[in-house]
């Protein structure tokens, strides 16, 4: 970003900014992504420095405030902000309108701003995708079924299985279900036999699984995208992930569509 921008972020923060100009900055920063995340780059580095209480929560999720501070507390983070006070002590001990003072602590704070974010972006890269996974896929969220009688209780006792984490019993029950279905079989226990073959990392078995959901004539076929979005985020396959999800957000009536869309720009 340009030294006018950062300029204007120092100024945006530090109160000196008009209130209509600090109003239309705001919203640039609403709908600029890039800048949001410089701004939100510059409130992580200035919480850090002045030991405020203040943390952005509608940004930060709770993973990252731990890697903020551990990378913060280590050698190389404590370095980086005793580069940054020394900066600031510099620039506050001239005057005001001393633009070399200016200049030198806008040259160390973009130069670490940059050095942070290349960091951040290789800190966080591992098992990001596993991260989103986790905080999209809910158990509780997982269909129910309506059956006769006796293929109630062997559902019944499949899904147990399922929540109790016993796997290969689980599989065992939907497996049996699907081989005493006829026509009243409900294709939603795909879902479940999906999940349980990404449990046993075998990720072609579980995209098969919501492919035969998908091409049923089920009215909730469309959460086989869903679903296969969030195997495919277990596995790290982030392009699958992303067309995955496109493919859900061509008809905004499918399973997920406000979720959808808020993952794929978390991708």
């Amino acid at each position: 970003m340009e030294e006018e921008m950062y300029m204007k972020i120092e100024k945006y923060f530090s109160g000196h900014m008009p209130k209509e100009e600090m109003i239309q900055f705001q919203k640039e920063i609403d709908t600029n992504t890039i800048l949001k995340e410089e701004v939100t780059l510059y409130k992580a580095i200035n919480f850090h420095l002045s030991d405020t209480a203040y943390e952005d929560d509608s940004f930060y999720n709770t993973d990252y405030k731990k890697k903020l501070d551990t990378y913060i507390k280590s050698d190389t983070g404590k370095k980086i902000k005793e580069n940054l006070l020394n900066a600031r002590a510099e620039q506050e001990q001239r005057p005001k309108n001393n633009k070399s003072s200016s200049k030198r602590f806008l040259y160390v704070a973009i130069s670490t701003a940059a050095m942070v974010l290349l960091i951040f972006g290789f800190l966080f890269i591992d098992g990001s995708e596993k991260d989103l996974f986790a905080e999209y896929y809910k158990v509780e969220e997982l269909p129910s079924f309506t059956s006769r009688s006796g293929k109630t209780s062997l559902l019944s006792t499949a899904k147990s299985n399922f929540r109790a984490t016993n796997f290969d019993a689980a599989l065992s029950n939907f497996e049996e279900y699907i081989l005493v279905s006829d026509k009243d079989l409900d294709p939603l226990v795909f879902i479940y036999t999906s999940l349980i073959y990404a449990e046993k990392n075998d990720l072609k078995k579980a995209i098969e699984q919501l492919t035969i959901l998908e091409n049923s004539n089920s009215i909730d076929r469309s959460r086989s995208l869903w679903y296969k979005a969030l195997v495919y985020l277990k596995f790290e396959k982030k392009s699958e992930a992303k067309k995955t999800l496109n493919v859900l957000l061509e008809n905004e009536n499918n399973y997920k569509y406000l979720e959808a869309k808020k993952l794929l720009e978390k991708l």
